[in-house]
């Protein structure tokens, strides 16, 4: 249980606005190695621990954690502050670096879910930027809701394991509600692809 104050660890008070500094700020918040991501590292591992002083060291690295993703949103929201689409635009701040391909291949699921152009770049072994345009593609692409096609049942072998079969053996995830279990499972064979 926690006592949750509502202040900063320590205050933030930007005043001038910096989107580029933004646009690098922002990457320590998600991500794999980023602020959210060690927090709940830190909170689920504290489960495992085999005593009460375990436990509590890793809650409170783990709470620690979550003050550092306020510090750094705090930090964000004031150098992106007043700021136009078009100011953003011109900084990059469209732009998404990430430090996995997981993450870029979700990027570009979502984007092309939403009918966004989607464009990303390997700049190191752990660094990928990910252009999102945000917009939809050609009108003229498009059809009425009513018009669209049942979705398109595609296996496309993931690279990152190699030599692997996934069997299922029903169309559904669990028992009882079968309409659950039906979402349930497309869900899962999503995360798979």
């Amino acid at each position: 249980m926690w006592s949750y104050q509502k202040k900063l660890q320590y205050p933030i008070n930007i005043k001038k606005k910096d989107l580029k500094m933004a646009k690098n700020i922002i990457t320590q918040l998600g991500g794999a190695n980023g602020e959210l991501g060690a927090s709940l590292r830190y909170l689920n591992q504290r489960y495992s621990m085999p005593d009460n002083k375990g436990r509590a060291l890793l809650t409170d690295i783990g709470t620690e954690e979550l003050a550092h993703a306020e510090m750094i949103s705090a930090m964000v929201y004031q150098l992106t502050k007043g700021a136009t689409l078009k100011e953003m635009k011109e900084a990059g701040i469209v732009e998404v670096l990430v430090d996995n391909e997981i993450a870029v291949q979700n990027l570009t699921k979502m984007a092309h879910q939403k009918q966004y152009e989607c464009k990303s770049e390997k700049i190191s072994d752990d660094e990928f930027k990910v252009v999102i345009t945000v917009g939809k593609k050609e009108e003229q692409e498009l059809l009425p809701v009513s018009e669209t096609r049942q979705e398109e049942t595609v296996c496309i072998p993931d690279g990152r394991k190699k030599k692997k079969v996934v069997v299922l053996r029903s169309g559904k995830m669990g028992e009882g509600n079968d309409e659950l279990g039906a979402v349930l499972m497309k869900g899962f064979i999503y995360a798979l692809t």
